[in-house]
């Protein structure tokens, strides 16, 4: 009987030792690429802009575009809409995309998009023969106009090559994506989202 409770005992102090060490976390030391790389781990991505004024309100939308290949678009989702009648659209301000994956599973991935006005939860669900890991880029940036979709995101999959014998993975990264689409990289990208806004 004392052998299972000196048992007993060594477990609860482990298992306290344990949880405690998972509770006590020392966030003195911690700067903005430490948060980033956090929430990189965590699957979340964040992606801010300014959207320029207008001297009228108009009808304001946020498209999602589906592509698999550069010229091919298989399917168009609004993902926000609002009128002037509903809210002021002659100033939106910022867009916020809060983007996350969970588990690196790409089949499904959740995205909070707000204004100054508004807030929806969205969700990008994948075909499953195009499922495998997607990168976030942003576009250049480019003057508002009315009636012409202005792209913000860009959401591209990687893709298999033969280099030296060997496949391996390829994604060729941007500092930003060109507003016409116009590089070889993207030419080899097999399926890819694009996020633009809309003023109507």
């Amino acid at each position: 009987m004392r052998k299972i409770n000196a048992y007993i005992f060594c477990l609860t102090l482990f298992t306290l030792s344990v949880t405690n060490g998972q509770i006590y976390n020392d966030y003195s030391n911690i700067n903005n690429h430490d948060i980033i790389d956090a929430l990189a781990f965590t699957g979340i991505g964040i992606f801010k802009f300014q959207i320029d004024s207008l001297k009228e309100a108009h009808n304001f939308y946020l498209i999602l575009d589906e592509y698999v290949g550069k010229n091919n678009l298989v399917k168009t989702d609004t993902l926000l809409g609002y009128s002037p009648f509903e809210i002021n659209t002659n100033n939106i301000g910022t867009i916020r995309f809060l983007t996350k994956i969970i588990n690196n599973s790409y089949d499904t991935t959740y995205l909070f998009i707000s204004t100054s006005n508004v807030a929806v939860f969205k969700e990008i669900v994948m075909n499953k023969k195009y499922v495998r890991k997607h990168y976030w880029l942003k576009f250049s940036k480019s003057e508002v106009a009315i009636n012409k979709k202005i792209p913000l995101l860009f959401y591209a999959s990687e893709w298999d090559a033969i280099v030296m014998g060997k496949k391996t993975t390829r994604f060729c990264s941007f500092n930003e994506v060109p507003i016409d689409l116009k590089s070889d990289a993207i030419n080899e990208i097999p399926h890819f989202y694009i996020i633009s806004y809309l003023f109507k």
